[in-house]
């Protein structure tokens, strides 16, 4: 490989990183083009949760026009009295900080990457106590660095010092100094944590892998593979292979009681802009930790702590409009349907047609929301059978099966429908 970034700086730099991994069988970048800063030329940060051999965080710095990268067992803590031990890893490449994704079996740490958190910093490293300020590349020479983050998860100021361990380790200590933004730790499931990036899980991330692996096999590969197979078994290994449905992932345990499908509610007033699926779930998610499971509880909340809640998954450029939406459709289901979507069901007379009109009068949901509201709705109100909107069925399409929504629905049973309705939408992601 013969690259301009190989003939500077750069390159160098990355001939640790290059010489450790195939690129034929490593979907990480090669670092043969360049990566800019950030969007306003301010240097990157990036950490990646990376379930590898041992699950660990990778804590990367712009500089000298690449990531310096050290291995955090633990993860970056955000409690000035917790050292977290950081030991360095070989620079990588700026492409590197938008990297998410599956790293094969066997290859160099081989497992799942995450961009658990992202942004920019400022650079505060000094040459001693009170010395001038020296970059940060100059920093990393001298063992310490200090610097400011500003991004989804992690603010304020924090520090890197080399140890100089009489072993000979080179093991670093990265520490969170005393601040505005200070806090003690809460303890977190990794496998349940959220890209920065995209909102999803790990399990997340890996599966979308497998998919779009399977996707990219040819024609021929695809024919050979279902030949021999029943539209039916098609189906029943779509489902199997596609995960929960949209109310599941976000935790949702629908039942025909009004608090879980007042949390479908609010799912599908999230999912009913331009904004990506796994952040949209990840909104829910943060909306019904906050305790807002009931409309009575929503219309007790502050705008701004839904705004803020929205904000904490990462559900930008419509979080202020969505709060406005969430609160008036609380007030609005209490005032008219006393807090209950059945009795909205009742006044529907159960047609399915009248039951998506209602569904409109809340604000934000069109016709494309009620849509989605009744392809989950419908495996605990059967009214709503067979209920496949028009992205379902363009997956069914995409996928070979029947287009016709009846004839969809007899492929699999009734309380099975939400699940293939979803598998399919996915088809389409």
């Amino acid at each position: 490989m013969s690259t301009g970034d190989e003939m500077g700086e750069s390159g160098k730099h990355l001939a640790e990183y290059r010489r450790k991994r195939s690129f034929d069988r490593t979907a990480e970048p090669d670092g043969g083009s360049r990566g800019g800063a950030g969007g306003d030329g301010r240097p990157v940060f990036v950490v990646q949760l990376h379930d590898a051999r041992r699950m660990h965080y990778d804590f990367r710095l712009e500089a000298d026009g690449v990531l310096k990268s050290w291995a955090v067992p633990k993860g970056p803590s955000n409690d000035p009295q917790v050292k977290r031990l950081a030991t360095p890893t070989e620079d990588h490449p700026m492409q590197y900080r938008t990297f998410e994704g599956e790293i094969a079996k066997g290859e160099y740490g081989g497992g799942t990457v995450m961009v658990w958190d992202e942004g920019t910093y400022r650079n505060r490293t000094r040459a001693g106590r009170s010395g001038p300020e020296i970059s940060l590349a100059e920093g990393v020479e001298r063992g310490h660095v200090s610097f400011v983050l500003e991004g989804h998860k992690l603010h304020g100021a924090f520090a890197l010092t080399r140890m100089n361990g009489r072993d000979g380790s080179d093991d670093w200590l990265l520490v969170k100094k005393s601040d505005r933004y200070a806090k003690a730790d809460s303890e977190a499931d990794p496998q349940r944590l959220r890209s920065a990036r995209t909102g999803r899980t790990l399990s997340r991330i890996a599966a979308d892998d497998k998919r779009e692996d399977k996707a990219g096999k040819t024609m021929s590969e695809s024919k050979g593979r279902t030949a021999g197979r029943t539209a039916k078994d098609r189906a029943a290994k779509l489902i199997e292979e596609s995960g929960p449905t949209f109310a599941q992932e976000a935790g949702i345990r629908l039942k025909d009681t009004p608090s879980p499908l007042y949390q479908l509610l609010v799912l599908t007033t999230l999912l009913s802009v331009r904004i990506s699926t796994p952040i949209a779930v990840a909104a829910a998610r943060e909306i019904y930790a906050a305790g807002w499971r009931t409309p009575r509880a929503m219309a007790g909340a502050s705008w701004q702590s839904i705004v803020d809640a929205l904000g904490r998954a990462h559900y930008k450029r419509y979080d202020e409009s969505t709060a406005t939406a969430l609160g008036e459709g609380a007030n609005l289901l209490v005032d008219r349907w006393h807090g209950d979507l059945r009795r909205l069901r009742d006044e529907a007379g159960g047609e399915p047609q009248e039951i998506r009109r209602l569904l409109q009068e809340f604000r934000r949901i069109g016709p494309v929301g009620a849509e989605i509201f009744c392809r989950e709705a419908q495996g605990v109100w059967p009214q709503l059978r067979p209920a496949f909107d028009q992205r379902a069925l363009a997956g069914a399409a995409k996928l070979r099966l029947p287009r016709n929504p009846a004839k969809l629905a007899s492929l699999v049973e009734g309380d099975e429908l939400p699940d293939l309705a979803a598998a399919l939408v996915r088809a389409t992601l």
